[in-house]
């Protein structure tokens, strides 16, 4: 199992990732104030994404997912029938479905500085806390340039194409290339961008409503079992598998 336990890891992260603009790990102060950023005034919408994320261990992974933000929080639902890629065969949807891992969502919530990655269908979710500053320090905001590369089309959209720079506390920098549609108040409709590690990922939004989401969606279920880590999430669903299924106790015949 352990191909399904490596391209788990790699979807749950991959959610996470999309949901916070391809970081590699679970969304801290800073990663929210850029996605706070890149969506400027928009704080409540509903829409579809496309996402496509390529790395050189798993090659390149396309997904549909229902995207979804409110004041700051985001929710990201992905059915795995959806996948495609080299990573997802057959086989692998197949042991996915077993263990009952085929549909899952993640929750952002910036407000908690929590990360929920919640697979319904086994009733548990993996709980990840987000990088929190030490005692006595106030964390810096990145810094942002913006520059404009031209206009270009996104679909039939015509959009305003731009670079966005992101510069942490510590110098690092994160480069999007984002454009933003004038007809959806200028939402980003399409962003891409790189990570350090060479991999690269662009997330192409649709179906944009502006309307606000049920506050509800954003909330992990509360009868569901929590893990600290992946590893333990998978081994609890494997153990759920392997045990046999409960015989009910034959019914007395009536006279």
């Amino acid at each position: 199992m352990k191909k399904v336990s490596l391209f788990c890891v790699a979807v749950a992260a991959c959610w996470v990732a999309v949901g916070a603009h391809a970081q590699p790990q679970p969304p801290g102060v800073a990663v929210a104030e850029m996605m706070s950023k890149i969506f400027g005034d928009h704080k409540a919408f509903t829409a579809k994404m496309t996402t496509t994320v390529e790395t050189k261990e798993f090659g390149e992974v396309t997904t549909d997912v229902s995207y979804s933000m409110l004041d700051g929080n985001v929710r990201a639902e992905v059915d795995m029938n959806s996948v495609k890629g080299v990573a997802m065969n057959e086989a692998v949807m197949m042991q996915l479905k077993m263990v009952g891992m085929d549909r899952t969502y993640t929750l952002i919530r910036n407000d908690k500085k929590t990360v929920f990655v919640v697979f319904p269908n086994i009733e548990a979710c993996l709980k990840v806390p987000m990088g929190q500053p030490r005692d006595g320090e106030t964390p810096k905001p990145p810094t942002l340039e913006t520059t404009k590369l031209g206009e270009e089309k996104v679909g039939d959209r015509d959009c305003v194409k731009n670079r966005m720079v992101f510069t942490s506390a510590d110098g690092s920098k994160q480069e999007f290339i984002v454009w933003s549609a004038p007809s959806l108040k200028n939402f980003p409709v399409k962003t891409e961008g790189a990570q350090t590690d060479g991999s690269r990922f662009s997330a192409t939004f649709s179906d944009v409503n502006f309307d606000k989401p049920d506050a509800k969606t954003f909330e992990p279920p509360a009868n569901f079992k929590e893990f600290a880590t992946m590893m333990e999430l998978m081994g609890a669903a494997m153990q759920k598998m392997m045990q046999p299924p409960q015989q009910t106790a034959p019914q007395p015949k009536q006279p």
